[in-house]
């Protein structure tokens, strides 16, 4: 098994779609800390043939980390079916738009989801609570609305929760509180988001008191 590890030097221009005749060898591509352009290949990411000479399907099966951070990507977010066994997903600090993919859901095996600093918009997916082996979720930065979904409660692995930085409103779910036994660590935007067990805008259930009205 192979690494592609690029960080941290001058390239530029998009990332090459050819990546995937790499696919039943490469399990890490680390290409962060670039001024790479344009959209995530489609072949890559969603196993998508259109535009190019591939056919379809799920290409980059034996890839388990797949980072793009601190470059200058634009686009939307695919589905991530052409990586399905990915253990760690690091987009955050481009350009993306559009709204989170709730097929990032089937992402059994994803340990690290972190898709903070662009400009995404809508609602976070509640499906995102089927991620069970999740512990590193932040979605911080972007320009999410609505409110946290309860299905994070599901999130049973999770340690870090950061959602801070974008347009959420409402309650922090108590379930998210009171049922995560590994959560250490959750931002919120104070001012916007209710949450009885906030210490500032951070979690730390060490210290949370439970109060005596559960909602």
């Amino acid at each position: 098994m192979y690494e592609i590890d690029l960080r941290r030097n001058n390239l530029s221009g998009p990332i090459p779609s050819e990546f995937v005749l790499l696919s039943s060898t490469v399990t890490y591509i680390r290409l962060n800390g670039n001024s790479l352009t344009g959209p995530i290949p489609s072949t890559l990411f969603d196993g998508s043939s259109r535009g190019n000479n591939f056919s379809s399907g799920s290409y980059m099966t034996n890839l388990q980390r797949f980072h793009v951070h601190y470059n200058s990507m634009t686009g939307k977010i695919g589905t991530g079916k052409g990586m399905p066994n990915l253990l760690s997903l690091r987009l955050d600090h481009n350009e993306f738009v559009g709204t989170i993919p709730w097929q990032l859901s089937e992402l059994s095996s994803l340990e690290s989801l972190v898709i903070a600093a662009n400009k995404l918009s809508g609602d976070i997916p509640f499906l995102l609570g089927d991620l069970s082996a999740l512990t590193h979720l932040d979605l911080s930065d972007n320009k999410l609305q609505g409110t946290i979904p309860y299905e994070i409660s599901n999130l049973k692995l999770l340690t870090d929760l950061e959602l801070d930085s974008n347009a959420l409103t409402g309650n922090m779910p108590f379930a998210v509180c009171s049922q995560l036994p590994f959560l250490e660590n959750a931002v919120v935007d104070c001012d916007d988001v209710v949450c009885w067990c906030c210490e500032g805008c951070t979690i730390d259930l060490r210290n949370a008191i439970t109060p005596f009205d559960e909602p």
